[in-house]
């Protein structure tokens, strides 16, 4: 295992073996910290991206405490389309156990590409958009069926 951020509010990590991406987020910190939460986060897309052509992300904010809309657009605006330049394929997010932080996240993805961005309700619901969209990329490039 690759941990490359380790704090009380949120941790960002990598298995070893595949081009994926873990990030769980319990808090939103200062805006300092969460600007090297995603420094952190883009490094490992960039170095992931390097050995493996495309990346993955899975962050599962299933815990987190209210996040404002503000932060929200912020790290949409500003940190995810840095994420995607450098090789993010695509990103799949645990829904918040929060109401407010749930709507909060579909307002924002709202105007993103589902092709590119999927809200899910468990782990087990992330992990497997993202199985599909890696077979998705060997049928492009293997064939018309994945074996």
């Amino acid at each position: 295992m690759n941990v490359v951020f380790d704090e009380d509010f949120a941790k960002v990590w990598s298995d070893g073996y595949s081009p994926c991406i873990f990030a769980t987020m319990y808090h939103i910190p200062s805006l300092t910290r969460f600007k090297e939460m995603s420094d952190a986060y883009l490094k490992l897309v960039k170095k992931l991206s390097s050995e493996y052509r495309e990346v993955y992300g899975i962050s599962n904010l299933s815990e987190s405490q209210p996040i404002s809309i503000e932060a929200l657009y912020l790290y949409y605006n500003s940190y995810l389309p840095k994420q995607f330049q450098n090789g993010l394929r695509y990103k799949a997010y645990v829904k918040p156990k929060n109401l407010f932080s749930q709507f909060s996240l579909e307002e924002v993805l709202k105007g993103l590409d589902p092709q590119k961005v999927g809200v899910f309700n468990t782990f087990e619901e992330a992990l497997q958009a993202v199985n599909n969209k890696r077979s998705e990329k060997n049928t492009r490039f293997y064939g018309e069926t994945v074996l």
